[in-house]
Order: C-alpha cells, then structure tokens, then sequence
C-alpha cells in the first residue's frame, strides 16, 4: 500500500495533475510464476538474466509467455536487487499475494487520500477500463497505475 502511495503522489508531482480517476492493475497470474523464480535466485544472489530465461523457456507453464517475459525478467531482477534482504525474505515467506483484494480493501484510503474514484482490475479482466494499455506493465508488487 505504501509503494502504491509513494508511486501515485510521485507521478502526480511530475505531471502536475489533479486526479479525477485513479486505476489500478494487478499483474496476470503467470507473472507471479516468473517473479518467485527469480525472487528465490535473488534471494540466493544469483539471478542472471540467461539462466532465469532458459529456466522459464523449460518451463510449460511459462513457455507460452517468453516473448512478454523477455522484456519482464530484467525489470524485475532491477526491482528486487533494490529490496533489503529482510524484505526479500519476507516476500519469500508470503509468496503470492491477492493484490487485488489488497487494494480493494484499502480504495477507501486511496479516494480518500487523492480525492479520486479508484478503479482496481485484474491485468486478465476482460471489462477492465485501460485506455492507455497500462494494464501490462502491472508486476507482483507493483500495480500498474493509470491516472485521468
């Protein structure tokens, strides 16, 4: 929630906007797949990029997304190498988590902090309103965020 928090304030400072509608997208199921790959190596210190891409290439469940994962596996080995190895370790123990049940509990907080409607969705949602395609960039962790 407060990633979410510093995210939003952060992008609203730098466009000067005043928000009206505040969506939020969760990742796809298969991104949690690929993240707690490489959250364990990391983990462990040793997440490089070849050998998580021929790990998830081997893997069935993984294979049918290599074209997206090219581009996801070095931003998520960026993101982790930021963490603290406490907060590493803590995101091992949790694993998955229902991040959109998560910030739908705390929309209250959030219309209430920006004076916004929230929206939350699910990357997969068929009905998600998502002009920009923001939806994609959605990681475990780290909700995509679109702001009108």
């Amino acid at each position: 929630i407060n990633d979410v928090l510093d995210d939003t304030t952060n992008i609203l400072k730098a466009t000067k906007l005043t928000p009206k509608r505040l969506c939020l997208y969760t990742p796809a199921a298969w991104k949690w797949q690929i993240y707690l790959k490489i959250l364990n190596k990391a983990a462990l210190g040793e997440a490089k990029i070849p050998e998580v891409m021929k790990e998830l290439a081997a893997d069935p469940q993984t294979k049918p997304h290599m074209k997206e994962a090219a581009a996801l596996v070095p931003k998520i080995i960026k993101t982790l190498m930021k963490y603290s190895p406490e907060r590493k370790a803590n995101m091992q123990k949790i694993q998955t988590a229902d991040q959109k049940q998560i910030l739908t509990n705390a929309a209250c907080f959030f219309k209430e902090r920006f004076n916004a409607e929230i929206s939350i969705y699910s990357e997969d949602d068929k009905e998600k309103y998502d002009p920009k395609n923001r939806a994609p960039t959605a990681i475990p962790y780290q909700p995509a965020i679109y702001i009108e």
